[in-house]
């Protein structure tokens, strides 16, 4: 091809003979350098921001049965907290508040996108949740069907609320039905 450009074949043959060994790490060199810029940058996002760095990999791992926990651990053996799910705090991604790691609601296994959204939804439009009742009352039964609820009980979503899960789990059945009711009269 470069005979065919106008340039002299051992002119050629010297260049290609010179490329060959390049070949073989300048790849290879090009990445590590690439790499190792990556690696600087998350030691040091690990290093100076530690709650942020789990938080964002928390997240980046919702939904790894695997890797969360591994992250979880991860941040517990930094000295990091890693608060419970809570239902007056937990956003539907895990964030730090006052540098405390808040469990993100897509986080809880069985919960679902649309309950979580609608939970942070309906709170940022109206204010916390007072009880596990107010809770009930305000969302959809569509959205945050009683699966949800279960787990969220069950998870400590409603510890802070000062109801024991043994109490709601017991009486969640009838809470729903009685909620349920006055919605539709």
């Amino acid at each position: 091809g470069a005979v065919k450009n106008g340039f002299e074949a051992a002119h050629a043959e010297e260049i290609f003979d010179i490329m060959v060994p390049f070949a073989g790490y300048g790849f290879n060199k090009s990445h590590a350098a690439a790499y190792s810029v990556v690696a600087y940058r998350t030691a040091y996002l690990k290093a100076n921001f530690p709650a942020e760095f789990i938080a964002a990999n928390l997240t980046n791992e919702i939904n790894s049965a695997d890797k969360l926990p591994e992250y979880i651990n991860e941040g517990r053996s930094m000295g990091l907290e890693i608060d419970a799910p809570d239902i007056n705090r937990s956003d539907k991604y895990f964030d730090v508040v006052d540098g405390k790691i808040v469990f993100g609601l897509m986080g809880i296994k069985g919960l679902g996108e649309s309950a979580a959204e609608a939970i942070v939804n309906e709170r940022i439009k109206n204010g916390p949740y007072k009880s596990f009742m107010d809770f009930l009352d305000r969302v959809n039964s569509f959205d945050v069907n009683k699966k949800a609820i279960e787990v969220l009980i069950k998870t400590g979503a409603f510890d802070k609320l000062n109801e024991s899960r043994s109490t709601l789990m017991a009486n969640m059945e009838l809470a729903i039905s009685y909620t349920e009711k006055k919605k539709e009269s």
